[in-house]
C-alpha cells in the first residue's frame, strides 16, 4: 500500500512538471506569434485557382500604397491560425474550396517574399 502511494504522489508530481511544460512552451510560442503578427497586416480580398497563380492555393489581393493590386501567396499552418469570423467562413477556407473567394478579409503573419506565413485571418463584414 506505501508503493502505491508513492506511486501516485510521483504520478501527480510528473503531472504537474509536464503540465507546467506544455504551458510554458505554449505560452512562448503565443509571444512568438504576437511579436510577428506585427510584421503583416493588410485588408484585402480573398482568391483561388487564378490563372497564373498555383492551382488550390490562396492568395491576398490588397493595395498599398504606390501599387494596386499586390498578390501575396497565403501560407497557411491549420495549427497555427486563428480564423475569425462565421464557421462556415472559416470552414470553406480551410478545405480550399471557392465558397469565400472575393471576400474581405485582415490577415496577420509573417511576410516572407512573395508569402504570407498566416497567424490570424478575420473575415470582414462588406
Amino acid at each position: 500500500m506505501e508503493k502505491f502511494k508513492m506511486f501516485v504522489v510521483f504520478l501527480l508530481i510528473l503531472m504537474f512538471v509536464v503540465g507546467a511544460y506544455f504551458f510554458i512552451i505554449n505560452f512562448e510560442r503565443k509571444e512568438k506569434q504576437e511579436e510577428v503578427e506585427s510584421s503583416f497586416s493588410v485588408t484585402g480580398n480573398l482568391i483561388i485557382n487564378n490563372p497564373g497563380l498555383d492551382k488550390d492555393e490562396w492568395y491576398l489581393v490588397y493595395d498599398k500604397e504606390g501599387a494596386s493590386g499586390v498578390t501575396k501567396k497565403l501560407v497557411i499552418q491549420e495549427n497555427d491560425i486563428a480564423c475569425k469570423g462565421g464557421e462556415e467562413e472559416c470552414s470553406v477556407f480551410f478545405n480550399f474550396e471557392d465558397g469565400v473567394v472575393g471576400e474581405r478579409v485582415e490577415v496577420k503573419g509573417e511576410e516572407d517574399g512573395s508569402e504570407v506565413i498566416v497567424y490570424e485571418i478575420e473575415f470582414l463584414e462588406d
